[in-house]
């Protein structure tokens, strides 16, 4: 669950005249930049598209649960895990922006409880409760969702011993498909694609709430949800920031022992069965990036088009030192990800020294957002007190 770590509250009055006011710092420009287009750009080109991706992406993995379903085979299998692949990463693009109408549905504790209990989904395969969407009510968020369609359906890359994995996993593809054939595995089936099914539906109730209505108040403020441009910032900003924070918590310092006294944690690695995690960590930052430097074909933020409109083109008018330096720290946070392998729950001690580079260099990335550009922005952004790091 991506808890909401920061508390924002503007240090100085932050519009007078439309603009972004003065902030606290040191500036080498004082151009004032009106922040409405910043934030209608970044709802339309940015927001809106990885939320629809995010709603395809889950109805396709519904479709391919249904088909696998009605006919599990290696075909319909390996289908059913693209389509989750592809579903978890449009989930992780959305980091740094899932406010608004996906915390008011809980999205996050609703589908990405990586706390598998394995245990108990067993037992509820066993039991004679109904396979439907009355399961919800019944059963708790570490038992639907991503991670439970994970545990159903892939082979673990990892080793049992190192990667927590539950008691006598699957070793090969016929095993898993064993459990789902036949009378004996109907139930089994059902289960899958009635999680896959609430996913898609609640993609799409989160997309729908975006596109009428709650977008409209972000790039419009001066109404109930958004008063002023100023709030809009502030959700933007912070949002932002936590979405940093779950890569550098959850992906990076927790499993390679950052808080734990240097032992690696190869059972924290949150898609440890599917061994996902590199390709979530990568999608998150390439969302975090799309946040500041604005909507751009390049994937990389050292060669963004910094013609287009995001965080950005604020600072750049407050302080093109500072926005030099999310640049940078930015294109190290990439540079040092990059190199991250597969199985990654496995290379905890192998590429120790590699995964806490990254880990430090995405930290870096928070922390001159977090402080550097808040500053300059007039943004006060009050790390919580057992934030660790």
């Amino acid at each position: 669950m991506n808890v909401r770590r920061f508390t924002l509250a503007f240090a100085v009055p932050a519009l007078l005249g439309g603009g972004i006011g003065a902030g606290v710092g040191c500036n080498d420009s004082e151009t004032a930049v009106d922040p409405v287009p910043v934030l209608e750009a970044l709802t339309t080109n940015v927001i809106l598209p990885e939320y629809a991706a995010f709603d395809t992406g889950a109805a396709e993995l519904a479709q391919s649960a249904d088909a696998f379903a009605k006919g599990p085979d290696a075909t319909t299998l390996n289908a059913l895990r693209a389509s989750w692949r592809k579903a978890r990463l449009a989930y992780r693009t959305l980091d740094a922006v899932r406010f608004g109408p996906a915390e008011d549905i809980a999205l996050s504790t609703a589908i990405d409880d990586h706390a598998t209990n394995v245990e108990a989904i067993e037992a509820f395969l066993l039991g004679q409760d109904a396979v439907d969407a009355t399961l919800f009510s019944k059963l708790g968020s570490n038992k639907v969702g991503f991670f439970a369609i994970e545990y159903l359906v892939f082979v673990p890359t990892n080793a049992p011993a190192t990667a927590g994995t539950a008691p006598n996993p699957p070793k090969s593809d016929a095993e898993v498909l064993a459990k789902f054939t036949g009378d004996a595995g109907l139930r089994r089936r059902t289960f899958v694609a009635v999680l896959a099914k609430n996913v898609a539906e609640l993609a799409k109730s989160v997309n729908e709430s975006w596109k009428n209505g709650y977008a409209d108040a972000l790039r419009k403020p001066g109404n109930t949800l958004f008063p002023s441009a100023k709030n809009g910032m502030d959700r933007i900003l912070g949002n932002l920031v936590n979405g940093l924070e779950t890569v550098v918590k959850q992906d990076l310092g927790t499993p390679v022992g950052q808080y734990t006294a240097g032992k690696v944690q190869p059972a924290s690695v949150r898609t440890v069965r599917s061994d996902n995690a590199v390709a979530e960590i990568r999608a998150s930052l390439a969302g975090s990036s799309s946040i500041y430097f604005g909507a751009t074909t390049s994937s990389s933020p050292a060669t963004a088009n910094r013609g287009t409109v995001g965080f950005a083109q604020l600072v750049q008018a407050r302080n093109k030192t500072v926005d030099g330096r999310v640049a940078a720290a930015a294109a190290a946070a990439t540079a040092a990800c990059d190199p991250l392998a597969s199985p990654f729950a496995e290379s905890l001690e192998r590429d120790n020294a590699k995964i806490r580079a990254a880990y430090e260099a995405v930290n870096a990335e928070k922390r001159v957002l977090a402080t550097d550009v808040a500053s300059v922005l007039g943004i006060t952004i009050a790390l919580n007190p057992n934030d660790g790091d």
